[in-house]
């Protein structure tokens, strides 16, 4: 009686199949892994921003006393901005500027300090618009609105830019 010889592995061809499907799995989500990375580190960007109009405002109330928001860059918000009670004389947060390159929050209408009444309301509305010089395939340009009432909103698809 004659024995089978049993071989293990895989034949060369079989090696040079499943990396050619895994190299074209890759060149198909790496691209998209990058757009998806730039889209959270823009979104944590401006969410930041947000928090920080609403803190803001929740300081003001709490305190009972006007709280400043200044930005260190004029009407350019992405250099970063300052969160400050002038009564006590007291810096509550300092925001660094954005980190990413191209990304610039400006307010609509020149605007460089916001100053939140004790009732948590604004003088007067302000808007800044999140634009990305990036000029890929996804728009993700956004607008984020402080009404005089104090309401802090986001509009997350804007083609204002």
């Amino acid at each position: 009686m004659r024995i089978k010889k049993q071989t293990n592995g895989f034949t060369l061809i079989e090696l040079m199949i499943a990396m050619v499907v895994i190299g074209i799995g890759l060149a198909i989500t790496v691209p998209a892994m990058r757009d998806f990375t730039a889209a959270n580190r823009q979104t944590e960007q401006i969410n930041r921003f947000v928090r920080d109009l609403t803190y803001a405002k929740s300081e003001a109330i709490t305190r009972g006393r006007r709280i400043t928001l200044t930005s260190t860059g004029g009407a350019t918000w992405s250099n970063g901005w300052n969160i400050t009670d002038n009564a006590a004389a007291e810096t509550l947060r300092t925001t660094p500027a954005f980190t990413i390159a191209g990304l610039t929050l400006v307010s609509t209408g020149g605007i460089g300090v916001l100053n939140f009444r004790p009732d948590g309301t604004i003088i007067a509305s302000f808007t800044a618009d999140l634009c990305d010089a990036d000029t890929g395939v996804v728009d993700r340009d956004k607008q984020v609105t402080v009404s005089v009432t104090g309401r802090v909103s986001l509009i997350s698809q804007y083609d204002g830019c």
